[in-house]
C-alpha cells in the first residue's frame, strides 16, 4: 500500500480537473444557447470542436481517477494476481462491478456495489467512456450524439450505450431505460453518473481503510 500513498495528491488533482471540465461543458451550453441564429452555422463547428474536446477531457479524467483509486484498494480486496499486479492493476468495472467480478473479488464486497444507484450509473459512464475513447464517439455506423446537437444523445447512441452496459451487467438494462430528459443530455448524464461513481469509490476507500486498520491492530496484538 505504501507505493500508493503519493496517489492522494494525484486524486485531488484529477478531481479538480474533472470539475473544471464539467464547468467548461456548462459554459459551452450557455454559449450555444446565446448564439444568434444568423451566426449559428459559422459558430457551430467551433462549438462542436470544443464540445468534443471537453467531453473527452471529462470522461477520460473521470476514469483515470476511478482506476487510480481501485488500483490501490484492489490490493486489499482482490486476489493476489490482480491486486498485486502493478502492470495490470484492479479496475472499477471488471473487478468490482461487472458480472465477472466473482473471479477476482473478495466476498466482503461482492454485493456491496450492486445497488442500482451505483451499478447502473457506473456502467453507463463506463460504456460512454469506451465509445468515446475507442471509437471517437462513433459506433454502429452512427454518432453518439445527434448531428445537430452539441450534447443530445442520439437514439442509436443510447442503444449502443445500453448494449455495452448489458455486456457487463447481470441485470439487463433495457434500451428505453433512463429515457428521461436528463439522460438525453450527455452533460446532465455525466453529473448523474458521477454521483454513482463517487459513491462506489467512497465505499471502496472507506472499507479498505477500515480493513487495513483492523489488520494492523491484529498484527500489533501478536507482538
Amino acid at each position: 500500500m505504501t507505493t500508493h500513498h503519493f496517489n492522494i495528491k494525484r486524486w485531488k488533482f484529477l478531481i479538480a480537473v474533472r470539475s473544471e471540465a464539467l464547468k467548461k461543458l456548462h459554459d459551452l451550453i450557455s454559449k450555444s444557447d446565446s448564439v444568434d441564429s444568423k451566426q449559428r452555422d459559422d459558430v457551430q463547428i467551433q462549438l462542436q470542436l470544443k464540445s468534443a474536446m471537453y467531453i473527452e477531457n471529462y470522461i477520460t479524467t473521470q476514469w483515470a481517477l476511478a482506476d487510480s483509486i481501485t488500483a490501490m484498494v484492489g490490493r486489499v480486496f482482490c486476489i493476489q494476481n490482480v491486486g498485486g499486479n502493478d502492470q495490470s492493476p484492479a479496475k472499477l468495472v471488471p473487478h468490482f462491478i461487472s458480472k465477472t467480478r466473482e473471479k477476482t473479488l473478495a466476498g466482503v464486497l461482492y454485493e456491496s456495489l450492486q445497488h442500482d444507484f451505483i451499478r447502473e450509473r457506473v456502467l453507463i459512464s463506463y460504456a460512454i467512456r469506451n465509445i468515446i475513447i475507442h471509437s471517437g464517439g462513433y459506433v454502429n455506423h452512427s454518432d453518439l450524439l445527434e448531428p445537430d446537437s452539441l450534447f443530445r444523445i442520439s437514439e442509436k447512441g443510447w442503444k449502443s450505450i445500453t448494449s455495452k452496459v448489458n455486456q457487463n451487467d447481470s441485470q439487463e438494462v433495457k434500451s428505453d431505460f433512463f429515457r428521461g430528459q436528463d439522460y438525453l443530455n450527455i452533460v446532465k448524464l455525466f453529473e448523474i453518473c458521477e454521483k454513482g461513481i463517487d459513491k462506489a469509490l467512497m465505499i471502496l476507500v472507506a472499507v479498505a481503510c477500515q480493513t487495513l486498520n483492523t489488520h494492523i491492530e491484529f498484527l500489533q496484538s501478536l507482538e
